[in-house]
């Protein structure tokens, strides 16, 4: 911890881990967490009800860890694990990691560091990726900003990166949740929070390091590309562009969002073709279009030029708007070429 401050008066962070069937995993990443070389922590274990042996690793863990406490709850998924956490932290400070995850030992440390140095309530990291049951790291992904960013800049000015809309990149004044829980139910739970927590004035600092290690598993529910998945992701995109629709600060954003929803809501339509019978699919897709038009019609005057054609077709059938676009970039291709 850099500066003159004692250990007394370092902040205490919470540190939310969500445990769910990760018997192969969690030692690991409780073990990292444990490592940290910023020491004034709360190690917040929620197991959400698990069936395999990840409750036994964790009360060990939790018997020779003072600082760590566990919960047993029965099962609500992520979102509802995290909820738990969130109700629980004492802390001045929030992070979240992910039982099959692991964390940099000295993550916590250099972003208190950045928050403290730069007089902000967020720092951001980036993070690595590597397969299950290899060690080596296959990439590296920063965020697509160094220095002081600010809640808009993140969702709407600056290149699209995964870094921005996880929240396991990031060290949270505590302020930030105030009135915000995960959506249960929901897989994307991060995309579905992600624009509220990134509030237009919030100061942000962005640390030009991965610290965190990211484990793509084979068969998970998120690589799996169910309906269920693509709906819900579906659904976050829609639910960020109603809220920069009913967010006068927001506006600038929401052409944009209106056909990056577009685009998501047609790969949904074509996942689900082949069951028009259920019951389900019929009620979302009846719904999300609704809500959809009504962001054009109400927000029309934002549309100008490319984009207002662009939106035009995307209003009357998503796979006009993804036609239009992907013509539109290919001739934009030529021009260059």
């Amino acid at each position: 911890m850099k500066g003159k401050q004692t250990r007394e008066e370092e902040p205490l962070i919470s540190v939310i881990v969500p445990v769910y069937n990760v018997e192969d995993y969690v030692e690991t990443c409780l073990e990292s967490v444990k490592k940290q070389t910023y020491k004034n922590l709360e190690i917040l274990i929620i197991d959400d009800g698990s069936s395999d042996q990840s409750w036994k690793i964790c009360e060990k863990f939790v018997k020779h860890e003072p600082r760590a406490v566990l919960v047993h709850q029965q099962n609500q998924g992520l979102s509802g694990a995290r909820n738990t956490g969130l109700r629980m932290a004492r802390g001045d400070y929030f992070m979240f990691v992910d039982s099959d995850d692991y964390v940099a030992e000295n993550m916590a440390e250099i972003m208190i560091d950045a928050i403290l140095e730069n007089d902000t309530k967020m720092s951001m990291c980036g993070y690595y990726t590597f397969e299950d049951g290899c060690s080596q790291k296959s990439s590296k992904v920063l965020p697509a900003a160094s220095g002081i960013v600010s809640g808009i800049d993140v969702m709407l000015r600056l290149p699209y990166s995964v870094a921005h809309i996880v929240v396991w990149t990031k060290l949270y004044h505590r302020s930030i949740f105030n009135n915000l829980e995960f959506e249960l139910g929901r897989l994307h739970e991060d995309e579905l929070i992600m624009h509220k927590v990134m509030q237009p004035d919030l100061r942000i600092i962005c640390v030009s390091e991965a610290l965190y290690y990211y484990r793509m598993r084979k068969g998970s529910i998120m690589e799996e590309l169910s309906a269920k998945n693509i709906m819900d992701r579906s659904e976050a995109f829609l639910q960020r562009l109603e809220f920069y629709c009913v967010n006068d600060r927001y506006e600038i954003g929401v052409p944009g969002t209106y056909s990056k929803t577009g685009r998501e809501w047609y790969i949904y339509l074509k996942k689900t073709k082949n069951n028009p019978l259920d019951r389900e699919v019929l009620e979302y897709r009846k719904n999300f279009f609704q809500r959809y038009r009504r962001v054009f019609r109400k927000k029309i005057y934002l549309f100008r030029g490319l984009r207002f054609i662009q939106g035009l077709f995307y209003y009357i059938h998503p796979a006009l708007g993804v036609m239009f676009t992907d013509m539109f970039v290919e001739l934009k291709k030529d021009n260059r070429g």
